[in-house]
């Protein structure tokens, strides 16, 4: 395609132009912007190119006006809404650092204060619906009824936790089982309380808590009598 190149940049003081012919001259104005339409300036800069000369094939353009307004911070007051949880990335700065590893480096301002960064609760993941964050469980966990319910579990647990190991002795010891089978008998020990809790929450669903609460008791002493009797 032949016929002139043009750029123009946009700045917030001057236009500047830069027009390439097809034997490679280049063509150069600078004229003043015009902050209150731009694209009067960039009319401007195009009338100065030569009459009679090559037709202008392609033209580009852009500008620094909205680089030189985030520099300079003179930009309306605006609020960030990012994600639930990632409301820190314009503090904490992964990205572009000019001292990477210098832990005392002196940083400018973000761009949005703290105060003016809205967490928004949404989707992160594929499948629909919402994950919850680490804030959502210290909300569930401060709450007064949970927080006494974390303290019963703690208590009801604090015995079969000091028991597991002498539980394991005695099938070393007393059941003569070998040290290879005692350590698989620990993995079905953690496994069972790992895979219990959502398995009992599913029944618990299905049946009711007080008939998930018959069941686990009788499974329990069905489980007691068989420790017993063998």
């Amino acid at each position: 395609m032949s016929g002139l190149s043009v750029g123009v940049d946009v700045g917030g003081t001057f236009t500047d132009l830069a027009a390439v012919a097809d034997d490679g001259s280049v063509l150069a104005f600078k004229v003043s912007s015009t902050p209150t339409d731009q694209s009067e300036g960039v009319e401007d800069a195009l009338r100065r190119l030569p009459d009679g000369g090559p037709s202008v094939s392609s033209i580009v353009h852009g500008t620094t006006v909205v680089t030189n307004m985030l520099l300079e911070r003179t930009g309306a007051r605006v609020v960030l809404c990012a994600t639930d949880g990632a409301t820190d990335l314009l503090e904490l700065r992964r990205q572009e650092r000019a001292a990477l590893y210098d832990l005392s480096a002196q940083h400018p301002p973000a761009l949005v204060p703290h105060e003016r960064v809205v967490g928004v609760s949404e989707r992160i993941a594929p499948e629909a619906g919402h994950r919850p964050q680490l804030r959502d469980y210290w909300r569930a966990i401060a709450h007064p009824t949970m927080a006494r319910m974390i303290w019963v579990d703690l208590a009801l647990t604090l015995g079969p936790g000091t028991t597991a190991p002498i539980y394991i002795f005695f099938f070393h010891d007393a059941k003569k089982f070998s040290l290879t089978e005692v350590p698989t008998l620990l993995i079905f020990y953690v496994a069972a309380g790992v895979i219990g809790a959502p398995l009992w929450g599913r029944v618990a669903q299905k049946l009711g808590k007080h008939r998930t609460i018959q069941v686990a008791c009788v499974l329990y002493a069905i489980s007691r009598r068989q420790r017993t009797s063998g």
